[in-house]
């Protein structure tokens, strides 16, 4: 998952940061943090919403309240894809970290916006193979050359590097249906999206 273009981090990481001491009240008022990652599990408690996220390094409980949850139905679900903003907190009942939710985003729908180049990487040993491979690749563009993301192939071999940036009729829209079958062709890895500058 690119998530890290929008996100504080990991959830490994941003969920590993030192227990507060009890003495100390600098977490008192949680601390500002984005995840992303894929609603497990959504369960209620109270006026409360409880989404388990899983990012494929961690996992983490966010907390929503109903405004939020009636604002995003769409979102509160299992197998969303979600990016969250909010606040960081030590809860004691659980014995870790919580994140109290004050945004909600598709992730989906913040990769088509801010997406500006899908970098496709030839892969290695494809000698001989290189008009069937062209082939799957127009294949699995065509139905998606409706948006604003650059397609580019990067090429590295024996003689050296380059990158062949195709022209804007192969812009596409950076759905997920493209992306598992670019996936399916080149290898999970054979793929990255470049993403506008975040403002901080």
């Amino acid at each position: 998952m690119e998530a890290k273009a929008f996100t504080s981090g990991r959830l490994v990481d941003v969920g590993g940061a030192p227990k507060p001491a009890s003495n100390k009240n600098q977490w008192s008022g949680g601390k500002q943090a984005t995840i992303a990652g894929l609603v497990l599990d959504v369960r209620k408690r109270q006026n409360r919403t409880i989404l388990q996220l899983d990012d494929g390094s961690a996992r983490m409980e966010v907390t929503l309240f109903d405004d939020l949850v009636q604002q995003h139905r769409d979102l509160v679900q299992k197998d969303a894809l979600i990016l969250v903003e909010g606040q960081l907190r030590y809860d004691d009942f659980i014995d870790d970290w919580r994140l109290q939710a004050k945004k909600l985003h598709s992730l989906q729908a913040l990769r088509e916006r801010d997406a500006r180049r899908l970098v496709i990487r030839w892969p290695e040993g494809t000698n001989g193979h290189g008009p069937k491979l062209v082939k799957q690749l127009e294949e699995a563009m065509r139905p998606h050359r409706t948006g604003r993301c650059a397609v580019s192939v990067q090429y590295s071999g024996e003689p050296g590097s380059v990158r062949v940036d195709l022209g804007e009729a192969w812009s596409v829209k950076p759905v997920q249906a493209l992306l598992e079958k670019v996936g399916q062709i080149v290898g999970r890895d054979g793929w990255k999206l470049v993403y506008a500058p975040r403002l901080e």
